[in-house]
């Protein structure tokens, strides 16, 4: 849109105005827009050859006159209707200028000619993609680690290995990985892991597969998450939950034991 406008005003058409009764001024194919209501007599503009509609506000003598037009917002305003706002002449040129001075300050923090900019920061942001990736093996891996010493301080309930631990994690989607890491190295057992996310609780419940038969990860997890106002379910080998209230979570994880006990 915003190349065919400059075109037209490089043409520099000659707007010529006349004042028509309506139907004469359809007749001659003028454009009505927007559903306007219109009086007996309306405005008809002109633009050589490209455009004729029924205008009250154009007050030009040629395209020209316009000098650049540059658009600034596109929206939707209905359904199959979008609305365009511009600038034009000196406001359009203090536009570009502001957007270039822009790209010379990010230039100058990137260290980057304005050509090279945007070849920058893809560069950084493959390089924060690749960091983010590789923080997230760390964590998964510290929190491997630390699970040893979680293991070697598990319980036991009715002759069952029982871990009970928080871990302290950015997502509750690691949760999960470290359930997985848990899972293989507790051989036979059931492993309640608690992560205050944000100030909310996320729960994982896992349940070795020789032991799914007597325990089931879903029923458990669903009795855990009632106590820090949740709810949550999941397969009889692993089950997630939330919760609302994460200053509850030492106070329930004094409650797990009795809990198993009582499945």
């Amino acid at each position: 849109v915003e190349r065919t406008v400059n075109a037209k005003v490089r043409e520099c058409f000659a707007l010529d105005t006349e004042i028509k009764s309506i139907d004469e001024a359809k007749k001659a194919g003028a454009m009505a827009l927007f559903g306007e209501k219109y009086g007996e007599n309306v405005r008809v503009v002109t633009i050589g050859d490209y455009s004729k509609e029924l205008c009250g506000g154009t007050h030009l003598n040629y395209t020209g006159e316009i000098g650049y037009f540059k658009i600034t917002s596109e929206s939707s305003i209905a359904a199959g209707i979008r609305r365009i706002e511009a600038i034009t002449g000196e406001k359009a040129e203090q536009y570009i200028k502001l957007i270039e001075n822009e790209i010379d300050e990010i230039g100058r923090h990137l260290n980057a000619p304005i050509s090279g900019v945007m070849e920058k920061i893809e560069k950084m942001l493959a390089e924060n993609k690749k960091l983010h990736i590789q923080m997230k093996a760390i964590r998964v891996k510290s929190a491997g680690s630390a699970l040893d010493d979680m293991i070697s301080k598990a319980l036991e309930v009715n002759g069952i290995k029982l871990v009970i631990a928080k871990v302290n994690i950015p997502n509750p989607g690691m949760l999960r990985q470290i359930g997985d890491q848990l899972r293989d190295k507790i051989k036979s057992g059931i492993g309640v892991l608690f992560a205050d996310v944000g100030g909310k609780v996320s729960i994982l419940v896992i349940v070795t597969k020789d032991l799914t038969q007597q325990y089931h990860a879903g029923k458990i997890i669903g009795k855990v998450a009632e106590l820090v106002g949740g709810k949550g379910g999941g397969r009889p080998d692993m089950a997630m939950a939330g919760g609302k209230d994460a200053n509850k979570i030492p106070e329930v994880m004094t409650k797990v034991k009795e809990i198993i006990k009582g499945i």
